[in-house]
């Protein structure tokens, strides 16, 4: 859930080591995946603690179908991490949409992507969208159509 470069988080404050791996963000961003996550995994390896690092990294294993890893770091991350929107966001998605979701994941997941849409303003139409795809696997079907609507609002407001 990162874009434009910006690096949302719940509370103000932090700071922490800047991400190491600048090669690895550029070749994810020109389809370079594997080479990107090796890249990205070794500076993880290094001690780098970044918030950011270990979205992307997340982000690079899921678009190569590593799912159970990607958990694993998102897990991991907000662990130390608990307020970044970034990380909360992803793991509230991949929990809601990763397929062979249980009860307690469903209700993590909306938990988070409520965290979310609270720290987003309910501004963000990911964010929403993520919100109705968490309703929904909790069997609250209604709730999610009124809430994807509220998505599709928003986001043909923004063009």
């Amino acid at each position: 859930a990162r874009r434009g470069g910006t690096h949302r988080r719940f509370s103000v404050g932090g700071g922490g080591p800047q991400w190491a791996a600048g090669p690895g963000r550029g070749l994810g961003a020109a389809g370079g995946g594997s080479e990107a996550v090796a890249i990205r995994r070794d500076a993880r390896r290094l001690g780098t603690d970044d918030p950011a690092g270990a979205n992307g990294l997340g982000v690079l294993l899921l678009q190569s179908g590593q799912t159970r890893e990607a958990r694993t770091g998102f897990e991991t991350a907000m662990a130390t991490h608990q307020d970044d929107v970034s990380l909360a966001h992803n793991l509230a998605r991949l929990l809601a949409t990763g397929g062979a979701t249980d009860q307690k994941d469903a209700a993590v997941a909306l938990r988070l992507a409520n965290a979310v849409v609270d720290a987003t303003g309910g501004r963000d139409p990911r964010a929403i969208e993520t919100l109705a795809a968490a309703l929904a696997v909790n069997d609250r079907l209604a709730e999610a159509i009124t809430v994807n609507a509220r998505t599709a609002a928003l986001a043909a407001a923004r063009g």
